[in-house]
Protein backbone atom coordinates (compact mmCIF):
# COMPACT_ATOMS: atom_id res chain seq x y z
CA UNK A 1 0.00 0.00 0.00
CA UNK A 2 3.07 2.16 0.58
CA UNK A 3 4.34 1.97 -2.76
CA UNK A 4 1.39 2.78 -4.34
CA UNK A 5 0.75 6.02 -2.25
CA UNK A 6 4.32 7.02 -2.74
CA UNK A 7 4.03 6.06 -6.89
CA UNK A 8 0.24 8.55 -6.75
CA UNK A 9 2.11 11.28 -4.99
CA UNK A 10 5.04 11.30 -7.00
CA UNK A 11 3.41 11.25 -10.09
CA UNK A 12 1.40 13.49 -8.74
CA UNK A 13 4.68 16.11 -8.47
CA UNK A 14 5.90 14.87 -11.60
CA UNK A 15 2.71 16.16 -13.59
CA UNK A 16 2.64 19.48 -11.12
CA UNK A 17 6.44 20.45 -12.10
CA UNK A 18 5.12 19.53 -15.76
CA UNK A 19 2.03 21.83 -15.22
CA UNK A 20 4.20 24.53 -14.11
CA UNK A 21 7.15 24.51 -16.75
CA UNK A 22 4.14 24.56 -19.80
CA UNK A 23 3.17 27.63 -18.08
CA UNK A 24 6.36 29.04 -17.40
CA UNK A 25 7.26 28.53 -21.33
CA UNK A 26 3.30 30.33 -22.51
CA UNK A 27 1.58 27.30 -22.24
CA UNK A 28 3.17 25.33 -25.09
CA UNK A 29 1.97 21.00 -25.19
CA UNK A 30 2.93 19.02 -22.27
CA UNK A 31 5.62 16.45 -21.90
CA UNK A 32 5.27 13.44 -20.32
CA UNK A 33 6.09 12.34 -16.47
CA UNK A 34 6.27 8.72 -15.33
CA UNK A 35 7.14 7.14 -12.29
CA UNK A 36 8.72 3.53 -11.35
CA UNK A 37 10.58 2.18 -9.26
CA UNK A 38 13.28 3.33 -11.04
CA UNK A 39 12.03 7.15 -9.75
CA UNK A 40 10.68 10.13 -11.85
CA UNK A 41 10.79 10.35 -15.14
CA UNK A 42 9.58 13.65 -17.14
CA UNK A 43 10.37 13.46 -21.11
CA UNK A 44 12.19 10.16 -20.96
CA UNK A 45 15.11 11.84 -18.53
CA UNK A 46 15.42 10.83 -14.71
CA UNK A 47 13.93 13.42 -13.09
CA UNK A 48 15.94 14.48 -9.45
CA UNK A 49 13.40 16.39 -6.78
CA UNK A 50 15.41 18.87 -4.70
CA UNK A 51 12.89 20.54 -2.85
CA UNK A 52 12.41 23.43 -0.45
CA UNK A 53 9.74 24.65 1.46
CA UNK A 54 8.53 28.10 2.01
CA UNK A 55 5.45 29.27 3.52
CA UNK A 56 4.27 31.92 2.14
CA UNK A 57 1.85 33.56 4.65
CA UNK A 58 5.12 34.24 6.81
CA UNK A 59 7.04 35.74 4.18
CA UNK A 60 5.70 39.33 3.26
CA UNK A 61 4.93 39.51 -0.28
CA UNK A 62 7.11 41.56 -1.16
CA UNK A 63 10.11 38.80 -0.71
CA UNK A 64 8.45 36.28 -1.84
CA UNK A 65 10.68 36.60 -5.61
CA UNK A 66 13.72 37.11 -3.62
CA UNK A 67 13.06 33.60 -1.67
CA UNK A 68 11.86 31.77 -4.52
CA UNK A 69 15.56 32.98 -6.04
CA UNK A 70 17.13 32.31 -3.27
CA UNK A 71 15.44 28.71 -3.07
CA UNK A 72 16.71 28.22 -6.64
CA UNK A 73 19.96 29.48 -6.34
CA UNK A 74 20.70 26.68 -3.90
CA UNK A 75 20.04 23.84 -7.08
CA UNK A 76 16.67 23.36 -6.10
CA UNK A 77 13.65 22.47 -8.52
CA UNK A 78 10.49 22.43 -6.53
CA UNK A 79 9.05 24.32 -3.50
CA UNK A 80 6.85 22.72 -1.22
CA UNK A 81 4.38 24.96 0.87
CA UNK A 82 1.04 24.14 2.73
CA UNK A 83 -1.92 26.07 3.08
CA UNK A 84 -3.23 27.22 6.58
CA UNK A 85 -6.71 26.88 6.06
CA UNK A 86 -7.93 29.06 9.37
CA UNK A 87 -5.94 31.95 7.79
CA UNK A 88 -7.77 31.95 4.83
CA UNK A 89 -10.95 30.72 6.53
CA UNK A 90 -11.33 32.47 9.83
CA UNK A 91 -14.75 31.81 10.35
CA UNK A 92 -16.90 29.40 7.97
CA UNK A 93 -17.84 31.18 4.77
CA UNK A 94 -16.00 34.25 5.46
CA UNK A 95 -12.26 34.09 3.44
CA UNK A 96 -9.29 35.77 3.03
CA UNK A 97 -6.71 35.37 0.05
CA UNK A 98 -5.54 38.95 0.11
CA UNK A 99 -1.78 40.36 1.21
CA UNK A 100 0.00 37.41 2.67
CA UNK A 101 -2.73 35.27 1.85
CA UNK A 102 -2.90 35.60 -2.12
CA UNK A 103 -2.38 32.01 -3.01
CA UNK A 104 -2.47 33.15 -6.87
Amino acid sequence: MKNIFVNLLMLGVAAFILACQSSATGGGKLGTAEVNSAGVFVDGKPFKILAGEIHYFRVVPEYWRDRLQRLQSCGLNTVSTYCPWNAHEPRPGEFNFEGQFDLG
